[in-house]
């Protein structure tokens, strides 16, 4: 399965139209903007459909991303507590919501909370809890 990165001006296939993600929510909802028409909805990450960056041949975009592992296995639990803890800890970094909020938001302590922002990256994304 390959992955990309939800951000906003992303192009994007919704509901069978090209949009434009406009605003990533916590969850698993997308904010998009229906190209032709400009109307904003909200549609499930399930609903919508990626485009390649540039029209280019199969072996050129696998050369031009990393691979990232599968997530088959993974269940969907995860992921969204995955996505929602990143949306948390985007929120901490740029000051939107303090330290106290962010503990309660994941669920977790100091300590904890600190190791989870040591692991963000936002280029990455959401990362998925090790399954130990």
């Amino acid at each position: 399965m390959r992955h990309t990165e939800l951000k906003p001006n992303l192009v994007v296939v919704a509901n069978g139209e090209p949009a434009i993600i406009t605003k990533v929510e916590a969850g698993a909802s997308i904010e998009v903007q229906l190209i032709d028409s400009k109307k904003i909805i909200i549609v499930d990450i399930e609903d919508l459909k990626f485009l390649p960056s540039k029209a280019v041949s199969s072996e050129e975009i696998s050369d031009q991303c990393p691979v990232i592992p599968d997530d088959d296995g993974v269940a969907l639990e995860d992921i969204t507590v995955a996505a929602e803890r990143f949306f948390v800890i985007e929120q901490f970094k740029s000051g939107k919501i303090s330290l106290a909020e962010a503990m309660k938001s994941t669920h977790t302590k100091k300590t904890a909370f600190y190791a989870l922002v040591k692991k963000y990256d936002p280029s990455l994304g959401a990362s998925v809890p090790s399954q130990n």
